[in-house]
């Protein structure tokens, strides 16, 4: 697998070896050591998206889905580290009892994807975030993706399970987290009762919503791309800033190269 160097040793992409050795000869002005890097890239092995479509593929913009499979850009080192954190929460998470099933496949009409956990009556999506703002929920696709697992399992009830990584809305005077008191979030100390307040976590209930057809058009028209390789339409959205594929005129960080 290639990367792009985060730190200033390398301007072109190198192989993950490289980067490790580099950690090894102390010269990783990046600050990731030898352990924290082998961690990341193990979690990036055995990728076998490329001929697949996942969920994930039809929610946002196809032509970005389309690049990472046909010319996947070497991402950063401290790029992945979002999504090394997020797999190490959703791996602590799943586990199957008698109340629930975790990481239940999914493979029919042309799409491939994962729900984390399903209960007798419910389907639960977990997602990490910081800064969490529980008034601006669900973010991104979110509720599209929970919608999509839930066409294939039936559940009477959709949730996500927001994570805060920064963990509680803290007092901005007292600098403490806040606790429920009386039904209300606060701060103990001082009363300061903001109104966007959590404890962390936050439960996001997900209307249903049909998606046979946005299921049907989004499959096909990825899966026609990718075998006759062309490039489909940009969908252009915030998500822009976030995406490693600065040959789009949409992409948000051109003007850096």
């Amino acid at each position: 697998m290639q990367i792009t160097c985060s730190g200033s040793r390398y301007y072109e992409p190198i192989e993950t070896s490289a980067c490790l050795d580099c950690a090894l000869n102390k010269e990783n002005d990046c600050g990731y050591s030898y352990r924290l890097l082998k961690a990341i890239f193990s979690t990036q092995e055995g990728d076998q998206r490329k001929d697949e479509v996942h969920v994930t593929d039809i929610t946002g913009c196809l032509l970005k889905s389309y690049l990472d499979k046909k010319r996947a850009a070497p991402p950063y080192v401290h790029d992945l580290l979002y999504l090394f954190i997020g797999i190490a929460v959703h791996s602590a998470l799943d586990f199957t009892d008698e109340h629930v099933q975790s990481e239940v496949t999914i493979h029919e009409s042309g799409l491939i994807g994962r729900a984390d956990a399903v209960y007798k009556d419910t389907l639960e999506d977990v997602k990490t975030t910081r800064w969490l703002t529980p008034g601006k929920l669900p973010y991104g696709e979110h509720a599209t993706q929970v919608n999509i697992y839930n066409h294939f399992l039936q559940k009477d009830y959709l949730q996500i399970q927001y994570i805060d990584l920064s963990g509680p809305t803290k007092c901005k005077g007292c600098r403490i987290p806040l606790r429920m008191i009386d039904g209300v979030i606060q701060c103990s100390s001082c009363g300061y009762t903001p109104k966007s307040a959590h404890l962390g976590a936050v439960i996001y209930d997900v209307p249903s919503v049909n998606m046979q057809s946005f299921i049907d058009t989004r499959v096909a028209q990825l899966t026609l791309a990718m075998s006759n390789g062309t490039e489909p339409e940009a969908e252009p959205s915030f998500l822009c800033g976030y995406c490693a594929h600065v040959t789009c005129e949409h992409n948000h960080k051109r003007s850096m190269y």
